[in-house]
């Protein structure tokens, strides 16, 4: 996170968007009696990348109802100030450019912790990734490595196979080896290993 961010997120929590976020829950709870107490696009799904960005959509749908709200409220206050309207009416527009106001908050505030932990969750994808083919790397490696041996085994057995042909190795007391071509001797390996 930027250091900006951790400014931004501290001076959030100093003002008690905290506090706003646990009202605003209880509240949810009374509203949403029939429907199981929850309001889908106040909650992540699932702890994965992708449901984080679809509450993310959330969000940033939820931040531009509340920032139109204050958009349109805020001059219509002013207004209301100099007007000279009644007390109790700009009271309660007053308590629902706050609320909205604590919302705008709110939603930046869990946008900012969400971008953390979706850079935590792809840093965690990314290693387990890594790891993955680490480990599919050493078990290539090991089977290349049997492969090699398997064929290097065989070019021995073959090269003894030549040598005891050619006579190499197999001498009689004051006698030399006996010679063969090399063609031949090859020729007759191959058909052998057919």
């Amino acid at each position: 996170m930027k250091k900006s961010q951790k400014v931004e997120t501290k001076v959030y929590e100093l003002l008690g968007v905290k506090q706003f976020r646990k009202a605003a829950f209880k509240l949810e709870k009374i509203v949403h009696r029939k429907d199981k107490r929850k309001n889908t696009n106040y909650h992540i799904q699932k702890n994965e990348v992708d449901s984080l960005g679809e509450f993310k959509k959330y969000l940033y749908y939820n931040g531009a109802i509340h920032t139109s709200n204050l958009i349109r409220g805020v001059p219509l206050l002013v207004l209301m100030s100099l007007l000279n309207f009644k007390a109790l009416s700009i009271i309660v527009l007053s308590t629902l450019l706050l609320k909205d106001a604590y919302c705008v908050m709110l939603q930046r505030y869990n946008w900012i912790k969400l971008s953390e932990k979706e850079e935590l969750l792809e840093a965690k994808k990314t290693k387990t990734i890594s790891n993955n083919c680490s480990q599919y790397d050493k078990e290539l490696l090991c089977e290349l490595t049997n492969i090699n041996c398997k064929y290097q085994s065989n070019d021995i057995q073959t090269e003894k196979i030549i040598n005891n042909y050619n006579g190499i190795g197999i001498q009689d007391d004051n006698t030399e080896a006996k010679k063969k071509p090399k063609t031949k001797v090859r020729k007759m390996v191959r058909q052998n290993e057919k």
